[in-house]
């Protein structure tokens, strides 16, 4: 037994009893691996869908729908997506990543978060470095106010047209969709405030929340201040995606859309009422009115009567 301790002790024995003990570690890593891969689910597979001239994805608040999360990623390129996401408030230190989560899970090639603390940094090159890589940019809820003081003129909205230029995708939900428009409605429910957004639409004022904090109103009196514009106004679970180039308006997620048209000849002011699958250009909806259809389940989904 003695003579067998010091022959398995040997420096040779050593070597060889740490290759076996490696050897085995690999080949469990290796099983478990593959064990754990044949239950990952199925990566998601997203048709690439660009526009010439790039497109714009208006979310009028509360949740984004998946169908419309999955639009905007189709917009930005699918797989080989490169997002850039801007916070419309400042997210709490150590949970920046929440704000990108939603985004990973759809399998986009990368995600980033971008934060301008002023208006210094929003023309910074660095800064701008991301913008200049990606393929989408979306604009989170928060406060529309603090997004037109730190972006508006700088370097960012510059980086923003160039993106659409090469086919990008612009979205943003609620404070992110109102700064998407030049004319901007800053705040108030009775009298709106104006302001400047950063005119990536500059033929319509957007509103959101419009059903559900019933914002006609305040959308309408915008518009008597500028006859010459539409406004669009947006519910929450619903977005509008607008081709840059030809103005066509899409409708998709669970609710609905208005189109406020300023009156035009013969044609008095008038509001539309798009639906989720409602495609239509805005030229036509200022020269034509759009004849309403309710949604081909409505008898089912309210009731027959």
């Amino acid at each position: 037994m003695v003579i067998r301790n010091e022959f398995w002790f040997t420096p040779r024995r050593k070597l060889w009893g740490l290759w076996l003990v490696a050897a085995t570690a690999i080949s469990v890593l290796g099983l478990h691996r593959a064990q754990s891969a044949g239950n990952d689910p199925p990566p998601v597979k997203l048709v690439d869908a660009r526009i010439p001239g790039g497109a714009l994805v208006i979310a009028g608040g509360g949740y984004v729908a998946a169908d419309v999360r999955e639009r905007f990623v189709n917009l930005a390129g699918g797989p080989q997506a490169r997002i850039v996401v801007i916070p419309a408030c400042d997210p709490r230190p150590g949970h920046e990543g929440e704000w990108l989560e939603p985004w990973r899970n759809l399998g986009v090639q990368s995600v980033e978060l971008c934060n301008a603390r002023d208006r210094e940094m929003a023309n910074d090159p660095a800064f701008c470095q991301p913008l200049i890589k990606a393929t989408g940019v979306w604009f989170s809820g928060g406060y529309q106010d603090l997004l037109a003081k730190r972006y508006v003129d700088t370097a960012v909205q510059v980086c923003l047209r160039e993106l659409l230029q090469r086919n990008g995708v612009i979205g943003g939900c609620s404070a992110g969709a109102a700064i998407l428009s030049r004319v901007m409605i800053e705040e108030g429910e009775n009298k709106p405030v104006e302001a400047r957004g950063l005119g990536l639409i500059s033929n319509a004022i957007i509103d959101q929340h419009l059903l559900r904090r019933n914002r006609v109103w305040r959308l309408q009196q915008m518009l008597d201040s500028h006859p010459d514009l539409c406004g669009l106004g947006i519910d929450e679970r619903a977005a509008v995606v607008v081709e840059v180039e030809s103005l066509r308006l899409s409708v998709i997620g669970e609710s609905y859309a208005l189109v406020c048209v300023p009156a035009s000849g013969s044609h008095p002011s008038r509001i539309e009422v798009l639906k989720p699958g409602d495609d239509v250009l805005l030229s036509q909806l200022r020269s034509d009115h759009l004849a309403y259809h309710p949604p081909k389940d409505w008898n089912t989904s309210l009731g027959a009567e």
